[in-house]
């Protein structure tokens, strides 16, 4: 190889070498940019998580403010208008989050768009004061809608129940505004329920149309109500009372009861089953009834929408009216228990007012009575605790008809169920709740006035109790055409009329006062004077009141008016003494009369659909007080109609040790119950015997026979 061969070759590798080495040092250097762009892009991925992050934690923490700011009474709820419709602050947020995850710039300035609220006072609905108030911009306390209804629902279940510090200091709050937390939130919610028909609907015929109501969904996550049920868990409330009877009874029933006495395990299902526990605890009672008692169980079961008598008695405690009455749980079971002994009598379904309870003979009314006011449970007259013991066995209107709202109300107001069932047809106006309550007013002054006066008895002397009688009895009517006044006044508060006939519906008919009635009435007044013109005029006036009570419509027959008299004592109603000791036999009419129209009284000024226990209860009331006014007609010696109470015909001996005891007015007059006797002689062992006087001839024959003062005329 030549010297230049040489040279060049040499060049040749060494360019090569240096070639190879550029190539090394080149890779090295992308190897290097390769990693450092891993690095950067790393680094920006990072940088852009957190960045993102940021975004929606500003988002949310400008959501959370907003939320605030609003329940605090600082601006006003955001609301625009767009082609599809309304956007509230919340869709807002919702949709700039959505646009914040996929790396989109937020298109809603939300803040640009609050009103301040300069003034608490801007608030339709307040709850409570200072740290512990609730604000929201709704109407519905003042102006109750069911359009005002949802949106207080909605802003509830916004502002406070998706508000984690709201709901935090709702938990704390006073007792007073956690109470009226629940008040309004059932107010708003029965509102929005019963008007949802009409607002999306129109109108509708309860006689025609199935009333819609609101699907539970409503109240789902993400739902027009989203956060009324954390409210709700908060205080305590039931979500769905239905089915929290369901929920509840069923955790007691999956756990076994203790071994009876042949060594066998029965599991609470097969009972009426009452949980006990709180707060998730799984422990409850369950009662089992005897065989002769198993008729009542279908009967009672409808308590509940799912018709299973395991949910029976705790739908009864839980039912409003139940948990109204001011007695213990255990008497409340107690009521459950009678009820189950009541509804296991055959005929007991025809108690409903709309049955056949109107048809039922002195026998069954008899024994019926007995078996509702047993004495122990529910003592005679107690109208609210007997209603109790009715309700289960009474049926409502559409009873097994399939409705929507778990099958628990019927198609009738607490108004409209009033006036049907005590005139036979739905109320036109207002009128029936105004004369609903004047009625209650005036009884619960009468009531108290006679409770009074019976204190007073004891202290005063026999003219000025009867002058205090005679007040109360007549005061309000004058003197003159004294009779006249009287339907006058009650024709203020009732239905009462003079002539013609009362329509009953379902084609009956009622004869009404007659004018020559009112006439004999007034003479019989007029033929008297002095004391005695007092004494009958106190009489007709009590009796009227007595009616009343009997009869809380008004329609009054002359019958009902004669029917009182007697009660009062007949004739025998004529002097001071006499009628001093009928004021218990008045008080225990206008007692019974006053406990069932505050019931009346209580639905009647309701506007909102009943549930079907509530319309239960009502009929309760109505069969309670039916049965216990006609069997205080039968203990009547001369309303009884007969049986061993009943006075007897022809010559009878006047024994004390048989209830006869001799008058202190009359010569040879004797007096057992309310009726007169007359004795007409001896027996052979010296034992007076006489006959009755017929009411009808009491007037006439016992003035000839009255014992006269010394040194009177």
């Amino acid at each position: 190889m030549s010297f230049i061969t040489s040279l060049i070759t040499g060049y040749l590798n060494t360019d090569a070498d240096i070639m190879e080495g550029q190539r090394e040092y080149e890779r090295e250097q992308e190897e290097k940019k390769n990693l450092l762009a891993q690095g950067l892009n790393k680094e920006t991925r990072a940088f852009n998580r957190e960045l993102l992050k940021k975004q929606l934690d500003a988002s949310y923490n400008t959501q959370k403010q907003y939320l605030k700011d609003v329940a605090a009474g600082n601006i006003k709820p955001v609301k625009i208008k767009t082609e599809k419709g309304f956007l509230t602050a919340m869709d807002m947020f919702g949709i700039n989050q959505s646009y914040i995850s996929k790396g989109i710039q937020p298109i809603y300035n939300v803040p640009s768009l609050y009103e301040k609220i300069e003034k608490a006072e801007k608030f339709g609905t307040m709850l409570g004061t200072g740290t512990s108030s609730f604000n929201y911009p709704s109407e519905y306390q003042t102006k109750p809608s069911p359009q005002n209804a949802f949106s207080l629902l909605q802003q509830i279940g916004g502002s406070t129940g998706l508000n984690e510090s709201e709901l935090a200091r709702l938990k704390t709050a006073p007792d007073a505004v956690k109470a009226d937390m629940k008040s309004i939130i059932n107010g708003a919610t029965t509102t929005f329920s019963d008007g949802y028909h009409k607002m999306y609907y129109g109108e509708f015929n309860p006689k025609e149309t199935t009333q819609k109501y609101p699907r539970d969904s409503y109240y789902n996550k993400g739902a027009v109500f989203d956060g009324i049920n954390q409210i709700k868990e908060v205080l305590g409330m039931s979500i769905g009372e239905p089915n929290k009877i369901v929920e509840d009874v069923d955790n007691v029933a999956s756990q076994k009861s203790t071994e009876d006495s042949t060594g066998n395990i029965e599991k609470f299902q097969t009972y009426a089953v009452v949980p006990t526990g709180t707060n998730g605890d799984k422990s409850g009672v369950g009662y089992s009834y005897p065989q002769e008692e198993q008729a009542a169980v279908p009967i009672v079961a409808r308590l509940h929408p799912k018709k299973d008598f395991k949910y029976a008695m705790q739908s009864f405690l839980q039912s409003r009216d139940i948990q109204d009455l001011t007695i213990s749980n255990e008497n409340k079971i107690n009521l459950f228990h009678r009820t189950m002994k009541v509804a296991s009598m055959q005929g007991a379904r025809g108690l409903d007012p709309n049955r056949s309870l109107l048809k039922y003979n002195r026998e069954e009314i008899i024994k019926f009575n007995n078996a509702i006011y047993d004495g122990k449970v529910v003592k005679q007259g107690n109208i609210r605790l007997a209603g109790a013991v009715l309700m289960p066995i009474m049926e409502v209107p559409d009873e097994d008809v399939k409705k929507s709202y778990e099958d628990s109300r019927i198609e009738y107001t607490g108004s409209q169920y009033m006036s049907f069932q005590r005139f036979g047809d739905v109320a036109k106006s207002d009128k029936t709740k105004r004369e609903l309550g004047v009625r209650v007013e005036n009884l619960r002054t009468s009531v108290g006035n006679l409770r009074r006066l019976q204190t007073d008895v004891a202290t005063l002397n026999t003219t000025d109790a009867f002058n205090k009688l005679r007040e109360f009895a007549i005061g309000v009517f004058g003197e003159k055409g004294f009779v006249s006044n009287i339907i006058t006044e009650f024709s203020k508060t009732s239905d009462i009329k003079v002539g013609g006939v009362y329509d009953l519906g379902n084609g009956e008919t009622r004869e009404a006062l007659t004018q020559e009635y009112i006439k004999g009435l007034q003479d019989n007044i007029n033929s008297k004077t002095g004391i005695a013109a007092q004494i009958e005029a106190t009489r007709i006036s009590l009796a009227f009141q007595m009616a009343r009570a009997a009869d809380p419509s008004g329609r009054l027959s002359n019958q009902d008016i004669d029917l009182q008299l007697r009660r009062l004592g007949g004739a025998a109603f004529a002097s001071p003494e006499f009628a001093i000791r009928q004021i218990q036999t008045v008080l225990d009419d206008f007692e019974r009369e006053l406990q069932t129209i505050e019931i009346f009284h209580k639905y009647g000024q309701n506007t909102s659909r009943l549930t079907k226990n509530e319309a239960r209860y009502i009929d309760g009331v109505i069969a309670a007080n039916y049965v216990n006014k006609k069997m205080q007609e039968y203990n009547n010696p001369i309303t009884g109609g007969g049986g061993s109470s009943s006075p007897e015909v022809g010559v009878v001996t006047l024994s004390a040790d048989d209830g006869y005891q001799k008058t202190q007015m009359y010569t040879g007059v004797y007096l057992k119950g309310m009726t007169y006797y007359r004795q007409t002689g001896t027996t052979d062992d010296g034992k007076p015997i006489g006959v009755m006087i017929p009411e009808n001839k009491e007037q006439e024959i016992l003035p000839k026979l009255r014992i006269r003062s010394e040194g009177s005329s």
